[in-house]
């Protein structure tokens, strides 16, 4: 499935080319992505996982970016939904299931896994964005995750990345108190943890200023964290 492609990292004319030829997959939709000292690292096809199912994505490892597309159907050379991350503050590890052939990308934007086609393939995607999050950052210690933990982090220089969320298959039942959802009970994710909840239990907002300048729904659990005073130095 990943198809991936790396290139070398020289600001020259046929990375210049690779950029315009991006620019040109996503049309008037896209933003500019051609700049100075932009480089175009890497690029392949791969599975990310969405709220209700699994979908096709081509993903662009610049430099200083990860931007991906959703090919338009009928024409796999033409990208729709483009989506930006900054690689700042970016953290990514891969995944011990599914055979090795998953990883996480962290952002304090959006977080998500990508299912890539085989292990090696994902252990080298996730070789290239930590390669780039440190050249980039100049400290390659930011660029690792070794947790485990999918809900919001507070780590590497104090950085808030977004929580992966939990996909809508994984679990019948709320995650807090274990109500069955149905037609009257919808499911609902904690934008602070990723948690399947459910109404009564996400009943607060919270501003996640990473997120949104617009309060987000939040769990009890983390609602109460969150409130809590900080205690004095």
């Amino acid at each position: 499935m990943s198809g991936l492609s790396r290139f070398r990292m020289s600001n020259s004319e046929q990375n210049i080319e690779r950029i315009r030829r991006v620019e040109q997959s996503f049309g008037s939709s896209g933003v500019t992505l051609l700049q100075t000292g932009r480089v175009l690292v890497a690029e392949g096809t791969l599975l990310k996982v969405c709220r209700r199912r699994t979908q096709k994505r081509r993903v662009f490892l610049f430099n200083d970016l990860l931007v991906y597309g959703s090919p338009l159907a009928g024409d796999c050379q033409r990208l729709v939904q483009q989506r930006v991350l900054q690689l700042a503050g970016v953290q990514t590890r891969q995944l011990a299931d599914e055979g090795g052939a998953s990883f996480q990308v962290m952002s304090p934007s959006k977080s998500f896994t990508m299912f890539a086609g085989s292990a090696e393939d994902a252990a080298k995607w996730v070789e290239f964005i930590r390669s780039c999050v440190a050249d980039h950052s100049g400290d390659s210690s930011v660029a690792s995750d070794s947790t485990g933990s999918t809900g919001a982090s507070d780590c590497g220089g104090g950085v808030v990345r977004a929580p992966v969320w939990v996909p809508d298959g994984r679990s019948s039942n709320c995650m807090l108190c274990s109500a069955t959802f149905g037609l009257i009970s919808r499911r609902h994710h904690c934008r602070n943890c990723g948690f399947l909840v459910c109404s009564p239990c996400s009943q607060h907002t919270w501003v996640l200023p990473a997120q949104s300048d617009q309060p987000l729904r939040v769990c009890d659990t983390c609602y109460s964290l969150l409130a809590e005073p900080a205690s004095p130095n």
